[in-house]
């Protein structure tokens, strides 16, 4: 990059992140011990690749700022209050309250952690820190159940036509497990049909004019 290229890249960090610095030497100097070495965040908010920040660095011996890649990235999570404020036109306070705002809307850990850039793993732990109620696995065993491909499957078919076939006919005819056909019609409001004969419960002895519902 020229030098004309940099000053436009500190003019644009300024007016992007509120900041008020005069040259890119400033901003790598500060930035960098505020970032306590790490690079990352520079290499994105300046928008550009490894190598040139590496150059520009070393160009203004400030390499001693820096640190190896080996001690991996760190999350400055002032940074990701203010981008998300930023972007959503928001006014979190905390990280703390950010997190707890979005997973009791989402309540998906891997979703949050896309909303604010961030990897899921280190949202868990960031969670955890706060003290964050998680539900389990994604959200409560009803919110899971009810995401299920089977679960839309039954919802789709009529009622008149669940309350003719049995647990087992069902479970052929969503293409599931027979316990988890049982779950969905525990909690699913179905009506089904119980007490046949085992050797009719098969999906051969659906009516033929019942293949037709779509699902």
């Amino acid at each position: 990059m020229k030098t004309e290229d940099w000053a436009q890249a500190v003019e644009t960090y300024n007016r992007t992140y509120k900041k008020n610095f005069k040259s890119i030497e400033e901003l790598l100097k500060i930035e960098l011990e505020r970032y306590t070495g790490h690079r990352a965040t520079l290499i994105r908010r300046l928008n550009v690749t490894k190598h040139y920040l590496d150059k520009i660095i070393k160009e203004y011996k400030l390499s001693h700022l820096c640190i190896g890649s080996k001690k991996g990235p760190r999350i400055f999570w002032e940074d990701v209050v203010f981008e998300y404020n930023e972007k959503h036109n928001t006014n979190f306070k905390s990280d703390k309250i950010l997190l707890q705002t979005l997973y009791n809307g989402i309540k998906n850990i891997k979703e949050v952690a896309i909303a604010i850039f961030v990897s899921w793993k280190i949202v868990h732990k960031r969670m955890v820190y706060h003290g964050i109620k998680r539900s389990p696995r994604g959200g409560t065993t009803e919110q899971r159940r009810c995401r299920g491909p089977g679960f839309t499957r039954l919802q789709a078919i009529p009622d008149s036509v669940t309350s003719e076939l049995t647990p087992s006919q069902l479970a052929n005819r969503v293409g599931c497990a027979y316990s988890t056909m049982s779950n969905y019609l525990r909690h699913g409001k179905k009506p089904f049909r119980s007490g046949l004969n085992p050797k009719r419960n098969s999906f051969d002895c659906v009516p033929g004019e019942e293949h037709s519902v779509s699902f």
